[in-house]
This record gives C-alpha cells, sequence and structure tokens, in this order.
C-alpha cells in the first residue's frame, strides 16, 4: 500500500518516516501530514487540521499495525485530541504532543490521565523549547531537534533531562557525525533525513455524510444507548460503515476471525471507544462550517458539559450533546424542530433545543448569554438557581473557551 507515486485514483493518506534505535533497528514510525498536491511535502495551513486528517486515516482508512509493521506509531496530538484518545490502539500509539500547545492545569490534568490508561506520551521540539517539571514528569519520550540546536549544547541538554525518567530520540539527524556523537551521549532513538525520508501512503479516502455523523453522536449520548438505533444510523452511509468495519478488522484486535457485521463491530469496540471515534470523525468532517457558526457550537458544547460536571455529573453527556445541537437550525440552514423531527433524541433533549426549558435549557441560555455578556452580568439569583458561584462560573467559561479554540484549530478553521 506505500508508494512514492500514488496512482491517479489514489490519495495521500499520511507519510511515515522510521525511528530507529542505537543500533539502527527500527522501533516506530512517525506519521506525517501529506496534502492532495506537492507530492512528498506536508503542504498545510493549519497544523491542528493536519494533525486530525492523520489519526483519522491511520485508524481508519488502513490497517495501523501493518503500516507500522507491528510497531509503535508517533502521531501529533492537539489539546482536544486528548480527550478523543483511543484506547483501543494504546499499545501502538505514541501521543506526541505539538511544540505550540499551550502548557495549562487543564494539559496536565489530561496528561495524568492518558497515563494511567497506559498511554505512551512525547514532546517535541525540545531545545528551542523548554517544558517545565509539572510537565516532564509526565513524559516518556523526549524528542530534542538538531536542526534548531548546536551539536555543542547537546550535553548541556542531557544534563537538563538527567533527573527525568524520559528516553531520548534525536530528530532532524542529517549527518553521521550527529548520529555518532547522539549514540556516544546515550540517545536512545534517531529519527531523520540520514536514515530515511517519509514515505507516503495512499488510499482511497471515503468521504462521510455530516448529517449521519451529528445524527450518530446524537445517538450514541443518549443516557440509554440500543445498539440496534446505533446500527440504522450507520447503516445510512456505507462509507461511515466501511470505517468501522476496517477499523475493528485490524491488527490492533487479535481475534480468531473476521468481523462482518456492525453489530459485531460495535460490540467489540464498546460505546465508549466508538464516541471517540466518532468524535474524531466530527473534529475533521466539519471545514466547511462557517468559523463563526463553528465558535459558538463549540463553546455551547464545553460549556453545558462543564456546568454538569460541576452541579449534576450524571447529566453530562445530555449537556454536551445540547450544546453540540444547539446550532443545529443555523448549521443547515432549516427550522430545528423539523431537524430535530429526524433525530431520535430525549425528551428533555428536545424541550432543551426547542424552548430553552429544563435545566438543559437553563444552561444553554447561560451559554448563549455569555457569547454576548461578561459573566458579571449574570445575576445572583440564576447562578444560585444553578448552583454554582460566581467565580467558579468564570473558570468554567475559561475551560470551555480554550476546550473549544482547541477544537476549532483540530478542525481546520481558517
Amino acid at each position: 500500500m506505500t508508494q512514492e507515486s500514488p496512482a491517479e485514483d489514489m490519495v495521500p493518506l499520511f507519510a511515515r518516516q522510521p525511528i530507529f534505535d542505537a543500533d539502527l533497528r527500527i522501533v516506530g514510525y512517525e506519521l506525517l501530514y501529506r496534502g492532495l498536491i506537492g507530492g512528498n511535502t506536508a503542504a498545510f495551513s493549519d497544523g491542528s487540521g493536519a494533525s486530525a486528517r492523520v489519526l483519522i486515516n491511520a485508524l481508519t482508512e488502513v490497517d495501523l499495525l501493518d503500516i507500522v509493521a507491528g510497531k509503535r506509531a508517533f502521531v501529533n496530538f492537539t489539546l482536544d485530541m486528548l480527550s478523543a484518545a483511543p484506547d483501543f490502539a494504546k499499545k501502538h500509539l505514541v501521543i506526541e504532543l505539538l511544540e505550540d500547545i499551550p502548557i495549562t492545569p487543564h494539559l496536565l490534568d489530561k496528561l495524568q490521565e492518558l497515563k494511567a490508561r497506559g498511554f505512551t506520551i512525547a514532546v517535541d521540539d525540545y531545545g528551542p523549547r523548554k517544558y517545565p517539571a509539572d510537565l516532564l514528569n509526565l513524559i516518556d519520550i523526549v524528542k530534542v531537534d538538531l536542526i534548531h540546536l548546536p551539536l555543542a549544547e547537546l550535553p548541556r541538554v542531557i544534563d537538563e533531562l538527567e533527573p527525568y525518567n524520559v528516553q531520548l530520540l534525536a530528530e532532524k539527524v542529517e549527518t553521521l557525525e550527529q548520529y555518532e556523537q547522539c549514540r556516544e551521549l546515550g540517545f536512545e532513538m534517531y529519527q531523520g533525513y540520514f536514515f530515511s525520508k517519509p514515505q507516503i501512503v495512499s488510499g482511497r479516502a471515503l468521504g462521510t455524510d455530516r448529517a449521519v455523523v451529528l445524527d450518530l453522536i446524537s445517538t450514541l449520548y443518549q443516557p440509554e444507548v440500543d445498539i440496534k438505533d446505533v446500527v440504522r444510523v450507520l447503516e445510512r452511509d456505507p462509507s461511515l460503515s466501511i470505517k468501522l468495519l476496517r477499523l475493528v478488522n485490524s491488527a490492533l484486535y487479535r481475534r480468531q476471525r473476521n468481523i462482518k457485521s456492525l453489530q459485531q463491530a460495535i460490540a467489540l469496540l464498546g460505546l465508549n471507544r466508538l464516541r471517540s471515534w466518532i468524535t474524531l470523525l466530527l473534529m475533521d468532517n466539519h471545514s466547511d462550517r462557517g468559523k463563526a457558526l463553528q465558535d459558538v457550537t463549540l463553546f455551547n458544547a464545553h460549556f453545558c458539559q462543564y456546568l454538569a460536571q460541576e452541579t449534576r455529573p450524571p447529566m453530562e453527556n445530555a449537556a454536551f450533546t445540547v450544546g453540540l445541537l444547539s446550532c443545529l437550525d443555523a448549521f443547515f440552514d432549516r427550522p430545528m424542530k423539523e431537524l430535530l423531527d429526524h433525530l431520535p433524541l430525549d425528551a428533555l433533549l428536545n424541550t432543551a433545543l426547542l424552548e430553552s426549558r429544563g435545566r438543559l435549557g437553563a444552561w444553554l441560555r447561560l451559554a448563549r448569554f455569555l457569547e454576548r455578556n461578561p459573566v458579571d452580568k449574570v445575576s445572583d439569583r440564576a447562578l444560585q438557581q444553578l448552583d454554582i458561584t460566581r467565580d467558579q462560573l468564570r473558570h468554567l467559561q475559561q475551560q470551555a473557551l480554550l476546550e473549544a479554540r482547541e477544537v476549532q484549530r483540530a478542525l481546520g478553521a481558517a
């Protein structure tokens, strides 16, 4: 499936560049974005959107373990992508933090959770950028950029990282001298043009119907999920069904026989894994929506979710769904009632979206109020009814804005 010049009916899904150990044995591959044109180059305007596309293609368009020959796959992650990291791939997936990701308590909490779930985490571009101790204590692999770091500086870098339990990977190695010096200093892994240029992996990428994705999300986030309902939604989009079957038939799942039905696939994945996978599709599949509409939708979804976490944890999934669907009418330019008639939503969700009533409706009203007004304008009575303080509200708003901004970047918005 790998080739340097894709056939006319094939498109580049990503490129892979091998990573070697000190004895020049391949221990993994970094998966890199490649656009539809430009050959073996990473031509893109938004790094976060490119990263989301690479991960989706690696999980759904090809057999990941086949592509990385059973080794590890290093993939760049944005902050929001961390929330959708799929557990089924954790033994072979290395989460590589983008070098411009903001280091915040929110990020550290997510990394702590991923570590507890068994993921391997790497940081990129060490040398030009310094990372705080709180972050390095959660990191397994540090990639040291030799392009921006003179060889004479390497001993200092080794000393800086010595207190941490990390493996060192020399990236952008381009000469024999660089490799030999890094090996003498104790680097465990190496990557760069001196060893191998990235190799394009091509395939026939399948499109996905965005209405089906939204319908599927609304089904998956209901309090009581019926697998038959999930299957009925999936069957409306053959490409989505094919991607799901490809995923569960990949070598990531060790089975006696292939999965042949959607029911079997969902049973194997489980609903939580399926939610993560669909979240990845959503992040990648809305590049045609206006930036302003994306901002509002994403803020509403995360703000309602955070409010639920703070005050009514059992309602978290419903709150996120209400926010996610809050701009559905503007998104499709059709009346909300007409759209909801086609979605199997719980009555509470319908009431919140159509009439802004109930606790879900109150959370959504507050999210919309904060689009135009500062937190100080929220009345004391409203805060009392919502069981939340003004300081808590301000913190939740900031969290939601950060989360929405990260998703927006992952969506590849201009």
